[in-house]
């Protein structure tokens, strides 16, 4: 369960992507984007937040290894799962406070790699402890092999609560 939440975590940048820089299709329907990314150079833009994102991922996974060896990993998930959702509320809240700047979303997506990348050696050794030695090649395996569950899971959460929040909403503008 949890790494299905550091995986549904992972979503919203993702998502709101096309918000930030439409189709020409969208743009001609009045969707009018968000700078920097709505100009003719938005999808690089979106692409660096992406390799950002990547690459910190990479490097922090070869730290969190070690790091959640030598520390309890209830706490090290803690952590991990915090800030994760930290810096995704930070990427979202970038509208709210009307944040242009590219820089904030690349230092944004760099902390949230970070942290996301505490959640794969965390998850899969306290996996591991659960189903003891002899089995831990094989749940490692299935967590590798068959992220597919993870994404259902995320995407169908994402969607209950976009829409679940828009019922509650339209229930309050109307009473």
């Amino acid at each position: 369960m949890s790494y299905m939440m550091y995986h549904a975590s992972r979503k919203p940048p993702s998502i709101v992507k096309s918000v930030l820089n439409p189709t020409a299709e969208q743009r001609a329907n009045g969707a009018p984007g968000w700078a920097p990314f709505d100009g003719p150079d938005g999808n690089h833009l979106l692409g660096q937040t992406d390799v950002a994102f990547l690459a910190a991922y990479s490097v922090g996974m070869f730290f969190s290894g070690h790091i959640g060896d030598s520390m309890d990993l209830r706490v090290f998930l803690t952590y991990g799962m915090v800030g994760s959702g930290v810096f995704v509320c930070l990427f979202g809240l970038g509208q709210y406070w009307n944040i242009h700047n590219l820089y904030y979303y690349v230092f944004v997506q760099v902390c949230a790699g970070v942290f996301q990348s505490t959640g794969w050696p965390s998850v899969v050794s306290v996996m591991g402890n659960w189903f003891g030695k002899s089995k831990r090649g094989l749940i490692m395996v299935c967590l590798g092999r068959f992220p597919n569950p993870a994404s259902l899971f995320a995407h169908t959460r994402l969607t209950l609560s976009f829409t679940t929040t828009g019922r509650v909403e339209r229930a309050h503008q109307r009473g």
